[in-house]
């Protein structure tokens, strides 16, 4: 899925009590883990260059995020079509999962939620901060 994700910045990967793993300025509703735990702070800023899926309108894109038994999902942007701009964080808690899998879904009211594309984040295990593209 070349070009779907514009970046992660501020995902950093642990250390749980790295400076910015703080919410960005403009996230409401992102609140920081406790001391004990470790976690990140994962941002989905966008997606452009999608694979158009609707015959007729534009697409209604949003991305389902994965990791281990986690699940999350960013808010649909309706009529985005090829691009989308997401602005979502959320505060991960990291328990050793391996991988952090992105699906990028359009939604669909009267049939099943369609799949444009999907990429795979396979460097968790690492103990450095990553900051840009997927």
């Amino acid at each position: 899925l070349p070009s779907a994700f514009a970046g992660m910045p501020g995902a950093s990967g642990m250390p749980p009590h790295a400076p910015h793993a703080r919410p960005p300025h403009g996230m409401p509703g992102v609140t920081p883990p406790s001391a004990a735990t470790d976690a990140f702070l994962l941002v989905v800023e966008s997606a452009k260059n999608l694979y158009d899926l609707d015959w007729t309108g534009k697409m209604d894109p949003y991305v389902k995020i994965r990791m281990g038994c986690q699940e999350f999902r960013t808010q649909v942007k309706t009529d985005a079509g090829k691009k989308a701009r997401f602005n979502w964080a959320q505060m991960l808690q990291w328990r050793g999962e391996p991988e952090i899998l992105f699906e990028v879904m359009d939604s669909n009211i009267f049939m099943a939620d369609g799949k444009i594309g999907e990429v795979c984040y396979r460097a968790l295990t690492m103990k450095t901060d990553f900051d840009g593209k997927l």
